[in-house]
């Protein structure tokens, strides 16, 4: 009862063993009718759906299906150092620290500690902040990106839990 209580507080699922990775229908559509970039994501952070608003913008269609992750995205493709410019480092930081107590809820979990071993292994920044063990709860922010088609453009995001499938999160994107 303790542990649960704990949870509750946190504000964070508790693991809840398999992870079933499967978007619902519903969110599919909705994610598609979207004219703002969106998509969404498991609690290991794979992207698993996303429009074309996104994809335009984060170009996950030309990720391969083993480095489409957020984090992988953020800590090892050189294409996320160009998106974000000068607050790259910021918004790296930021990240860990939102997946750090996510990875430590389901530090059992092997794809978890793959992860986390593929991030240390391919990225000294990640490697040294982890071992910093900060923690931050995600949620919502702003955030400037520098296009890939040229140009900044200022956004503001928002991260949704997904009520049938707690493990998975919709962010969505508004231009500011």
């Amino acid at each position: 009862m303790e542990t649960a209580h704990l949870y509750a507080l946190s504000g964070i699922a508790r693991p809840q063993g398999t992870v079933d990775d499967t978007v619902p229908a519903a969110v599919r559509r909705m994610i598609d009718r979207l004219a703002q970039p969106a998509y969404v994501t498991n609690r290991l952070g794979d992207v698993l759906h996303w429009n074309p608003a996104a994809d335009a913008l984060f170009e996950f269609g030309h990720v391969p299906d083993t480095d489409r992750n957020v984090f992988v995205g953020m800590f090892l493709l050189p294409a996320s150092r160009k998106l974000f410019g000068t607050g790259w480092e910021a918004e790296a930081k930021r990240m860990l620290a939102e997946f750090r107590p996510i990875h430590d809820i389901n530090a059992a979990d092997p794809r978890f500690i793959s992860l986390a071993g593929r991030l240390q292994a391919g990225s000294p920044q990640f490697a040294r902040w982890w071992d910093l063990h900060d923690i931050r709860a995600g949620g919502a922010g702003r955030k400037t990106l520098h296009l890939p088609r040229g140009g900044k453009a200022k956004y503001e995001y928002v991260a949704l839990q997904v009520i049938e499938n707690p493990a998975l999160k919709t962010v969505i994107y508004s231009a500011v």
